[in-house]
């Protein structure tokens, strides 16, 4: 593998969890975290240093959402000019609640891109049964053409190992 570092943006609806899914995956917390929508409404950076295989910038995006003030325009500006300035971008989905019509927008401004993207499937311990994952896998990749899709849980840790992996090898793919 040829990763030595690379930028990688959280995308994706408001409260899918972007930024608690940044503080886990640099594992201190640098993004502040509410249940209220536009918490985060600039680009946040976080780093995460992995020992003899390198580093990955993330950077944590406001959510998408239809604006009406300028102030949320100017958010999903700062969202968008994200997705273009990165090697990979991330499509985080609420998996408690399922795909909705935004998460397949945000999925046609990734391809847009060019870049790679990968579709993580947040909010799993709340997933009751988990076979209701592999339809959101299956859209994921197969309707939207995203990599890969990793259910994850950013309150438990769970899965954000293999998040970790996919994202290092869509990088050292680059």
């Amino acid at each position: 593998m040829n990763f030595k570092s690379g930028h990688v943006a959280l995308a994706g609806w408001t409260n899918v969890g972007k930024s608690t899914l940044l503080n886990r995956l640099v594992g201190e917390k640098i993004a502040a975290v509410a249940d209220v929508p536009q918490t985060t409404r600039h680009r946040i950076t976080g780093v995460l240093s992995l020992p003899h295989r390198g580093q990955i910038v993330f950077v944590d995006t406001p959510g998408f959402h239809h604006p009406r003030e300028r102030m949320n325009r100017a958010m999903i500006g700062a969202a968008r000019e994200a997705l273009t300035s990165v090697e990979v971008v991330l499509l985080v989905i609420d998996a408690e609640k399922g795909i909705g019509r935004g998460d397949a927008e945000v999925a046609r401004m990734i391809a847009e891109t060019g870049s790679p993207g990968l579709a993580v499937l947040n909010k799993i311990d709340r997933v009751q049964p988990k076979s209701k994952l592999i339809a959101l896998m299956k859209t994921a990749v197969d309707q939207w053409g995203l990599a890969e899709a990793i259910p994850v849980s950013a309150t438990t840790g769970s899965g954000c190992e293999a998040a970790t992996k996919a994202i290092e090898e869509a990088l050292g793919s680059k």
